[in-house]
């Protein structure tokens, strides 16, 4: 009665009575009078938000309401519903579509969205949600952030974001960007070919542009001492004293003393390179010290392990068995005192001592 002669009581009498309400009867009255608001909260409390959402979504000038449908659309059985929530916010609220996509990140397959965004030509209004999921390195995300930063021509971004993330085909991007006719997007293309380990495209690349900075760093990252020496000679023939000195500094460790010897002869550079031998000379003094420390320190390890066992006490066990031998220490001194009895009277050892005395006169029997 309600729906049919007072329709705007309806909703306060709905939110009064809501548990007390045969609701499948009063959806069906509330759709009869194009009731479209009151139909979704009645959706809503009977746990039927897919119908909640697709109502919102076909009568939204009267049934949408933004909390409302962030409420509903998060707990959708159907997943397709997602997809579809997101193509009416393009077409009816796209200010709002980064804050549903945030809420529906961890539903949605971000492949997929992306590549629903691309088909509509509008993938640049989420560039907030995509940046937001980016940690996640899904290829189909890098690939349409470097699109969107190439085309904004927001080279810093793009350049975070290819050392940052690397799943995406950057071959194919780098291939695109090597004859560009903007200089930033052929440093993106040799900063592309030193990820992916061609180091000699990428320093041709920087080399032709002149940018030795990129190409010194590029050989640095290489460790590739030939890459090293082919740099410097192409540096040498540009008569550029303080480029030589960044170059001996960024690549130390990678130019032989003997090519830079010889490049300060043939150029006449003794003062910029005097700094790399001065560093040279030093490191191989440490080098020396350490060596000549670590054989003092076997030396000395050898000699004390000697003395020691110079200075190690003698096993009284083994020298007693080796000087009486059947006498063990286990014998204990009984064993070296004659057994009782056996000890000869004192007169017989008189007798014997005299005995002794004449054994030259007296017979053997006498003995």
């Amino acid at each position: 009665m309600y729906a049919k002669y007072s329709p705007e009581r309806v909703m306060d009498f709905l939110k009064a009575y809501n548990s007390k309400l045969m609701i499948p009867r009063l959806i069906r009255e509330c759709e009869r009078y194009q009731m479209w608001a009151e139909a979704v909260y009645l959706h809503s409390i009977y746990e039927q938000q897919d119908q909640a959402i697709i109502t919102m979504i076909e009568h939204s000038p009267s049934a949408w309401k933004h909390d409302q449908f962030c409420q509903s659309i998060v707990n959708v059985a159907n997943h397709d519903l997602l997809y579809k929530a997101m193509l009416f916010y393009l077409e009816e609220e796209p200010m709002l579509l980064n804050g549903l996509l945030k809420l529906l990140a961890q539903k949605l397959d971000l492949t997929k969205t992306v590549t629903t965004l691309k088909k509509t030509g509008h993938i640049a209004l989420i560039q907030s949600f995509l940046e937001s999921v980016q940690n996640q390195n899904i290829a189909a995300v890098n690939e349409a952030l470097n699109e969107i930063y190439l085309e904004n021509q927001d080279f810093d971004k793009l350049r975070q974001s290819i050392k940052e993330f690397d799943s995406f085909e950057s071959t194919d991007l780098a291939d695109n960007l090597e004859n560009h006719e903007l200089l930033e997007c052929r440093r993106i293309s040799a900063l592309l070919f030193r990820k992916n380990k061609n180091f000699k495209k990428s320093i041709e690349l920087s080399k032709r542009d002149e940018m030795y900075q990129d190409a010194m760093e590029t050989v640095a990252e290489s460790r590739e001492s030939a890459l090293a020496e082919e740099l410097l000679r192409f540096i040498m023939t540009r008569q550029d004293k303080e480029l030589v000195g960044a170059m001996l500094y960024n690549c130390y460790e990678l130019i032989k003393p003997d090519v830079a010897m010889e490049v300060a002869w043939r150029c006449g550079l003794q003062d910029f390179v005097m700094p790399y031998f001065i560093q040279f000379v030093r490191d191989l003094s440490c080098k020396v010290d350490g060596v000549q420390k670590n054989t003092e320190d076997i030396k000395k390890k050898e000699e004390a392990k000697a003395e020691e066992a110079a200075n190690r006490p003698l096993d009284m066990g083994m020298d007693m068995g080796m000087m009486f031998p059947g006498m063990g220490m286990n014998q204990g001194p009984a064993a070296i005192m004659p057994a009782p009895g056996a000890m000869p009277p004192m007169g017989g050892m008189g007798a014997m001592g005299g005995m002794g005395m004449n054994m030259g006169a007296g017979p053997m029997g006498g003995f």
